[in-house]
């Protein structure tokens, strides 16, 4: 991650917002797995054990850790939102409110990357617990936080909480969602707004709305394939070279004749404690799985693919780190039954209709909340794009 403090204001800025904060901890499913994480690993990971919370924000998994028996936690957060944390931490040491928290939690105002990190964490810890997920898991580059507090100050055979996530990855259909992207670059085709000819942008703006990942959930049944492939982050083990750029591969058998408007993403998490006697916890954000405030995304092709019921389709993702705490996309996809039939050299063979390419911005986000399942969150505000305008 780049060194420029500037970058990150307007990251911090967002998270040292209470309401945000709110919008994160009504997530039932998030919060609830890891308090189950936590607690249901308490004797071999935080009973009378040093923690290390990572991006504490709120210090609800702080809070947690303790509740878990913790001897210490140092809740390390960049934002101001260390010092409303503070508050909560001196009312408990003055025998207020939150008594079990009493001299065992300490603020660490600072970026786990900083040299200050190091004095106000004295010693290496038995435990880290993050929340350092974003869109698509690794929105964000929260990770490499993470990845960066284990190789300082995670002690050998230490515990990390979550211990891996996952991408999911397959194809989908879904026409509207299409039409209402293709409708926002409409109004560059006029050739006589108050006398100007705007055609000329209509391409550029056609870009631009379809480079844009679309967050939201959507139905179970825009999928068109029965399986999905993934890309597996194990926090153990991987380097900040395996985060900085990737590739997911995939293969697809078409299970209904439809168009194929683009690829859908998300992301399950781990809860998988190495100590024996450990409780495995996952927490998935798929179409199947109640929401939750990252929701799903989908990637759309400026021109859809037309499949048929049984084809297969083969290509991949190019994942790769930016300057804006996110990543750039590259994709490419081909039916691979009919690849062979099309000559690419035939002067009259332009336009390839089994090969789609198209590049996407994960920090560019828009959002489609048409469709709501039976799991709901309160919608308090949209998760962290890098273009929030802040107050």
């Amino acid at each position: 991650m780049g060194d420029d403090h500037g970058k990150d204001t307007p990251y911090f800025a967002y998270y040292a917002a209470l309401v945000n904060q709110a919008n994160m901890l009504m997530d039932s499913s998030r919060t609830g797995v890891y308090q189950q994480s936590i607690l249901g690993n308490s004797a071999g990971s935080f009973m009378g054990k040093d923690v290390l919370d990572v991006g504490a924000g709120s210090g609800i998994l702080s809070f947690f850790s303790a509740q878990a028996g913790a001897k210490t936690v140092y809740a390390c957060e960049a934002s101001d939102m260390a010092s409303k944390l503070q508050l909560i931490v001196d009312e408990a040491n003055k025998g207020g409110k939150n008594a079990f928290l009493k001299n065992k939690l300490k603020v660490v105002n600072a970026k786990i990357e900083d040299a200050q990190a190091s004095t106000l964490i004295p010693n290496k810890v038995d435990t880290i617990v993050s929340e350092p997920i974003g869109v698509l898991l690794i929105h964000e580059r929260m990770i490499e936080s993470f990845i960066e507090a284990r190789d300082r100050f995670l002690k050998p055979g230490g515990s990390m909480f979550p211990s891996s996530g996952t991408i999911e990855l397959a194809p989908f259909t879904d026409e509207a969602l299409y039409a209402e992207t293709a409708q926002k670059s409409g109004f560059f085709q006029q050739t006589n707004f108050l006398g100007v000819d705007l055609s000329v942008l209509q391409e550029a703006a056609n870009e631009e709305a379809f480079s844009q990942p679309v967050v939201g959930m959507f139905p179970p049944n825009q999928l068109i394939a029965n399986t999905t492939n993934n890309h597996a982050i194990d926090f153990y083990t991987c380097s900040m070279d395996d985060l900085y750029a990737f590739t997911i591969p995939f293969t697809w058998q078409i299970t209904r004749t439809s168009l194929m408007h683009g690829i859908a993403g998300w992301f399950d998490l781990h809860f998988k404690s190495p100590k024996a006697g450990g409780v495995d916890l996952y927490l998935s954000t798929g179409p199947t799985a109640p929401r939750t405030h990252w929701q799903a995304t989908r990637l759309l092709f400026k021109e859809p693919l037309a499949v048929n019921a049984g084809e297969v389709v083969k290509g991949s993702l190019k994942f790769k780190v930016n300057d804006q705490r996110s990543y750039d996309i590259v994709g490419s996809i081909e039916i691979e039954s009919s690849k062979e039939q099309y000559d690419l050299k035939h002067p009259l063979n332009q336009f390839n209709p089994y090969f789609r390419q198209a590049e996407w911005r994960l920090h560019d986000q828009t959002y489609n909340y048409n469709y709501s399942n039976l799991y709901q969150i309160p919608e308090q505000s949209a998760a962290y794009t890098g273009y929030e305008t802040l107050a």
